[in-house]
């Protein structure tokens, strides 16, 4: 089934709501498009403007976050809505690419493998992850454990006392021993007493990097690696947080924020001195505040032009604030 034209209709439930929003659009001199700053909050406000049939100017408010000194730049530099064309497009390409692919496959796939009743749902995004899932779960279905042993020993030493593993020439798993006899003879050979040789010694400066900020879906993982919190409880309580304006959009990966951002971090953080969990932390951060790999406007815009993200359920919507696509920040 492929029309020759898509053709928009409203939603029954929210007609009502876009009838106060058609009668102020024809009441405006002008609108300011400030829906997300992305493709699919611009494929939005041109869907919604298309049914409301008004033909006004339209200029594009493209917000990164939505504090004072963003909302004023933001305002200040705003373009015709007609710049951002090729983003309605890929998002309207998109949206007609889902409902070809689901349409049609959907149909297809339960005519020859359904049953009555019973339809196989096809989607161009479901699908292919739901291989992901099944394929996993094969994979943990089908494993085979295969035994291993180990020889651990105590070094003594002058600067004191620790544990060490036997090592074999294994390139991928140089402390396993495949078989009991050959940990036995191994074991037999590492009679108490015995001096061990240094062979090698190196030293090496080595500077690591500040872990970049949380994504909702590394925020997810490291919830669940440290209190066991399951990916909807955190999602649920960022989502709190987002509602009372303590957290930032979570519904994005950029891992970045703008320099707007930036400049206000010592204020944020000031409120935390109080803490005392907070003050030692707070005392070793550097000055000023707002410098470093984590500020990078350019990627927080590329964020905002890409529409993958790491978690967003259909049925657990936010309360979206125009433009706001910013990480995690207290």
């Amino acid at each position: 089934m492929l029309p020759e034209t898509f053709q928009l209709a409203p939603v029954p439930k929210t007609q009502g709501q876009l009838r106060i929003i058609t009668t102020l659009c024809r009441q405006a001199d002008r609108i300011i498009a400030a829906t997300d700053a992305d493709r699919e909050g611009e494929y939005i406000i041109r869907t919604v403007l298309a049914l409301t049939g008004v033909q006004k100017p339209v200029d594009r408010l493209w917000l990164s976050e939505n504090t004072p000194t963003a909302i004023r730049k933001a305002l200040e530099t705003m373009k015709p809505s007609t710049s951002y064309d090729h983003l309605a497009h890929a998002a309207e390409a998109r949206a007609q690419a889902d409902w070809l692919v689901g349409l049609n496959a959907t149909r297809a796939f339960s005519l020859r493998h359904g049953e009555p009743g019973h339809p196989v749902s096809v989607g161009r995004v479901q699908t292919p992850t739901l291989r992901l899932i099944a394929d996993r779960d094969r994979a943990i279905e089908t494993f085979q454990p295969t035994p291993y042993w180990q020889v651990a020993v105590t070094v003594h030493a002058d600067a004191g006392d620790y544990p060490g593993l036997w090592q074999g020439r294994d390139p991928d798993h140089p402390d396993r021993i495949p078989d009991p006899a050959t940990a036995a003879a191994v074991l037999a050979q590492m009679k108490p007493g015995i001096p061990g040789i240094i062979t090698a010694l190196e030293r090496k400066a080595v500077s690591l990097q500040p872990p970049l900020l949380f994504s909702l879906n590394d925020l997810q993982k490291e919830a669940n690696r440290r209190d066991g919190l399951t990916a909807q409880q955190v999602l649920d309580a960022a989502q709190a947080l987002y509602d009372q304006h303590l957290t930032s959009y979570l519904r994005t990966d950029c891992r970045h924020i703008t320099q707007d951002i930036a400049d206000t971090l010592a204020v944020r953080l000031k409120g935390l001195r109080t803490i005392s969990a907070y003050a030692p932390l707070l005392e070793i951060l550097p000055q000023p505040m707002g410098t470093g790999r984590l500020v990078n406007d350019a990627k927080v815009a590329e964020a905002g032009r890409d529409t993958t993200r790491s978690f967003r359920p259909a049925r657990h919507r936010p309360a979206r604030s125009p433009g706001s696509r910013v990480r995690f920040t207290t």
